[in-house]
């Protein structure tokens, strides 16, 4: 039915047909069509869909939000996951792929009413903003394909919103984000900007600036939450690629031009050591999840500021490599242990801190049931972040090896 403008997408069709009867009580106005997953693509056809239900018997099928979500005619679609699924893993799946709604799929007739005339009210709320977008691109002010501000008018804008946000928001964050310079020229920013524009909403501020910067305000949001943005840019781009950023709590300076200085001074740090992430604190001082390397008596607090960055830098360029392999980090006490594995193979770095003096490395590779082990005593002083980068590297690249046999 082309003029549909609910659908009710489920493989059980028992349970699709009592939601289409239900919802034709509530709202006799209403053209209701039940689609199976193998039919999605006819939705898609559909500019005049607006609201979709989507029945969700297998987490996987939550997969197709994101067709939805990119595809021109459904994009402003509102989706309404029915699903007896309440773990919070898949609630923020849903979330990130695109759903607007969540039900669980016992709920009564009331409760489903509610949520589609929200939904319905909420899909015009977004086709205006389309339409306001849709002006702004054609008088140079936005990017028609990201959305993102031009680079003659993000600073202006930025700054005024500044203002606004100090007095209107208690936390929010002013962030710079740029591609890395060993893979700027193999990259363009609006690649980078396409990443972003997934995984921030649609009331976050961003633009384009010169030199490949994308500024950032992000509203209601903290530290952490900054750098969960650049953790998952990361983890989105290519191998052989990744970004670095630079952010502060607004609050903390009531001067644009003077955060605007400072943060893209740390930038220009952060782009120099290369996927890096730096925070402005109140007293000025600048939190670096990229150490330095110093050749003195690291206490356990220094050691901590290695470990992390660096596991999390090798688990972010191999994770997109290995199929059905699973990577993950364990901190036990003062020991802290990396994990590359899957049915056949494992390979394990234990690094024990175990007194002021000495590290203790030890890595168990298991290969087709063979067992290589090594450990090794490294002084305080020795242990820098490049060498603890080099042995878990050297690790992980011989479990690649061994999976796929030559490089990829």
């Amino acid at each position: 039915m082309k003029n549909s403008n609910i659908y009710i997408i489920s493989d059980n069709k028992e349970f699709a047909e009592k939601k289409s009867a239900e919802i034709s009580l509530s709202r006799k106005n209403d053209n209701i069509e039940i689609v199976g997953y193998n039919r999605i693509s006819s939705i898609l056809n559909n500019s005049n869909a607006d609201v979709i239900i989507m029945h969700v018997e297998k987490k996987e099928q939550a997969e197709n939000i994101r067709k939805i979500k990119n595809n021109s005619n459904t994009r402003n679609c509102s989706v309404i996951v029915l699903s007896e699924f309440k773990d919070s893993e898949f609630l923020c799946r849903c979330y990130d792929l695109g759903a607007d709604d969540f039900l669980d799929a016992k709920a009564e007739e009331p409760a489903l009413f509610i949520r589609i005339m929200w939904s319905l009210k909420n899909k015009m709320n977004r086709d205006k903003n389309t339409q306001k977008s849709d002006i702004l691109a054609i008088y140079n002010i936005t990017d028609r394909e990201t959305g993102f501000y031009k680079e003659n008018c993000t600073s202006q804008i930025f700054e005024r919103e500044y203002k606004r946000c100090i007095t209107n928001y208690r936390d929010a964050i002013f962030m710079m984000i740029s591609t890395d310079l060993s893979c700027r020229s193999g990259i363009d920013i609006k690649d980078i900007a396409r990443l972003i524009k997934q995984i921030t909403r649609t009331s976050d501020l961003k633009g384009f600036v010169s030199d490949d910067i994308i500024y950032l305000m992000l509203f209601g949001t903290k530290e952490t939450g900054a750098r969960k943005l650049f953790e998952k840019v990361n983890n989105m781009l290519t191998f052989d690629c990744s970004v670095s950023a630079s952010a502060m709590k607004i609050s903390d300076n009531d001067s644009f031009s003077g955060s605007e200085n400072s943060l893209k001074k740390m930038l220009k740090k952060s782009l120099a050591e290369g996927n890096s992430f730096s925070f402005l604190q109140t007293e000025n001082k600048v939190i670096n999840d990229k150490k330095t390397e110093n050749n003195t008596n690291i206490g356990f607090k220094n050691f901590e500021n290695i470990i992390k960055p660096t596991f999390f830098k090798i688990q972010s360029i191999y994770e997109p490599k290995f199929y059905n392999t699973e990577i993950k980090q364990l901190a036990i006490g003062k020991e802290r242990t990396f994990i590359i594995k899957n049915r056949e193979n494992k390979s394990v770095i234990t690094v024990n801190y175990s007194d002021l003096s000495a590290i203790v490395i030890t890595t168990e590779e298991v290969f087709k049931k063979q067992t290589r082990k090594d450990e090794k005593v490294y002084s305080a002083k020795e242990l820098t972040e490049s060498k603890l980068e080099n042995i878990v590297l050297h690790v992980a690249e011989r479990f690649r090896k061994n999976l796929y046999g030559s490089v990829v």
